[in-house]
């Protein structure tokens, strides 16, 4: 599973995007910090489109409950 994680960097004031494809850090996220699937209940909204040249990707969406230390 990859794992796409949005975080805001309150501090430079900027919205950052990582991807995560090890598999062992995915199931570290998973297991510690995936809350739930995203608030809304309309499950075309909780779904993300990740178009490539030759084929597409559909990612469902997740709340990470996660704040980094100050």
């Amino acid at each position: 599973m990859t794992i796409l994680v949005k975080y805001s960097d309150t501090k430079n004031n900027e919205t950052k995007y990582h991807l995560v494809n090890n598999p062992s850090e995915t199931e570290h996220i998973k297991r510690h910090y995936m809350k739930k699937v995203s608030r809304c209940d309309d499950p075309a909204y909780n779904m993300i489109e990740i178009i490539y040249p030759y084929h597409t990707e559909r990612v469902k969406i997740y709340e990470l409950n996660y704040r980094r230390p100050s």
